[in-house]
């Protein structure tokens, strides 16, 4: 990888699907930055099973599926339902995770495994972040600049030996079965208007903020009896988007940029510092809702979602 040059990052970051796609290469078989877009795909993976679980639903009462617009309506829905985890196009989520696990590790886990590594890396460098950006002068601080630089070099160099045509198939796997099926769910108008959401969401979410997209998530979530539903309100899920969104634009910028040629370090500073802030956001979200778990009397999952930031 040849550094700024060689690899300019978008100015907008992601905002659609088309920039999302930029970003992350997970359109294709082919670039560096895929491991990008499998952060996203794993922080928001539930989705998958929250529209397995709704299809599962419908199949299995048909009057829940009674009108689709027509029957034809049913096929990509129904290749999905009974093809998952009996295909490589729709693999289950152990299949997944045995890919996740590859390269994020199990965030519920204090084991000390690969996994952990990204994930201290990652905070590692957040770290290095906020100094940068609290101690910065006219005259940058030269100790707190090298060490952002070597944080930002060993979890580039973690991601670089991480990628290959393993990943690459991956998440290019996972990407046409999110595009082919699953997002699909949320944006089927019988769906929409059996849940009582008055707007269709958009192609570009939910690589973009849409109240109505997390508002079926928060529907879908419930009708569909998904054991982790009360995590999947709307506030809780855009929180959660945001962060997965966020993560991605930071690690493909790290990829992309070689640290001691890299001409945007306060940008990637500030990035960290955004992805921080969005990932304790997600754990407020999270304490909120136990709260009110234990006000209802009803007991939560523990979320193997949010590593422990800015500790």
């Amino acid at each position: 990888m040849k550094g700024d040059a060689g690899m300019p990052r978008n100015a907008s970051g992601v905002v659609d699907w088309e920039t999302f796609k930029q970003t992350t290469d997970a359109g294709s078989l082919d670039g560096e930055r895929h491991v990008a877009g499998l952060y996203f795909f794993w922080m928001t993976d539930d989705l998958v099973e929250i529209a397995y679980e709704y299809l599962s639903h419908i199949f299995r009462n048909s009057r829940a599926g009674k009108d689709f617009g027509g029957a034809i309506n049913l096929e990509g829905f129904a290749k999905f339902r009974y093809g998952y985890g009996h295909s490589s196009e729709y693999l289950d989520k152990n299949q997944r995770g045995e890919i996740y696990r590859s390269v994020f590790g199990d965030a519920s886990s204090q084991s000390q495994d690969v996994g952990c590594e990204f994930m201290d890396l990652s905070r590692n460098m957040m770290a290095a972040a906020l100094e940068y950006l609290q101690y910065e002068t006219g005259t940058k601080d030269f100790l707190r600049t090298e060490n952002l630089r070597a944080r930002h070099g060993a979890l580039r160099n973690y991601l670089i030996e991480a990628h290959g045509d393993v990943l690459k198939w991956a998440c290019h796997s996972i990407y046409n079965m999110m595009h082919d099926s699953v997002y699909k769910v949320f944006r089927s108008r019988p769906v929409v208007t059996s849940c009582m959401v008055g707007i269709v969401p958009t192609n570009d979410w939910p690589y973009c903020g849409e109240s109505a997209g997390c508002e079926m998530v928060d529907r879908l979530a419930q009708c569909s009896g998904y054991d982790a539903s009360r995590k999947f309100t709307a506030k809780n899920f855009e929180a959660l988007r945001r962060s997965a969104t966020i993560g991605a634009e930071v690690l493909s910028h790290v990829i992309s940029h070689d640290p001691y040629e890299d001409k945007e370090l306060r940008y990637l500073a500030e990035k960290c510092y955004t992805w921080q802030v969005s990932l304790e956001d997600c754990s407020k979200q999270e304490v909120l809702e136990e709260r009110q778990m234990r006000v209802s009397g009803r007991m939560r999952l523990p979320s193997p979602y949010v590593p422990a930031a800015g500790t």
